[in-house]
């Protein structure tokens, strides 16, 4: 690491782990979605938007319920709603 950079090459990029299992579209219009709300109204609520945001990131990891309330003890997300 120099000038607070971390080095861009092969082997640092070797111990990312990238699911293949997920529509990063469907990431990708969610951002959107939040980035428009946030534009429009600073104030946005974005609770909604973030919970779904939370689910396809749990999908994502392939985590169980019992993990997620790890991740989040008080996560608004029901144990049927990880399932789907």
């Amino acid at each position: 690491m120099s000038g607070n950079y971390l080095p861009f090459t092969a082997p640092c990029l070797s111990c990312i782990c990238v699911p293949v299992n997920i529509d990063f579209l469907e990431i990708e219009n969610l951002v959107n979605s939040m980035l428009s709300a946030k534009r429009l109204a600073s104030g946005a609520n974005m609770t909604s938007l973030e919970q779904q945001m939370d689910l396809l990131i749990y999908h994502l990891y392939g985590l169980t319920y019992d993990e997620v309330l790890i991740v989040d003890p008080q996560t608004p997300i029901t144990s049927d709603e990880n399932e789907k």
